[in-house]
């Protein structure tokens, strides 16, 4: 088991990506300890965690190019 300090070195995601990604849900494997802090165990969830990272820097990226080649022709 990871904590999210150790997950986030381990998939090389900020904590606060993966704390956002799951308090809007898209992370509903996460267990929580009896502490309440999130635990992390296999590489299926930290593989999960690194496409959702990708996706969205891949997202992010096309807006981007789209946001300056709409204002180039002006």
């Amino acid at each position: 088991m990871l904590t999210i300090k150790k997950a986030s070195e381990k998939v090389e995601v900020p904590v606060s990506t993966i704390r956002y990604y799951d308090n809007e849900g898209l992370l509903p494997f996460i267990k929580r300890d009896e502490n309440g802090y999130r635990m992390f165990r296999g590489r299926f969830i930290l593989a999960g965690i690194n496409r959702l990272y990708a996706c969205n820097r891949n997202v992010y990226r096309n807006i981007k190019a789209c946001g300056t080649t709409s204002y180039e022709g002006r």
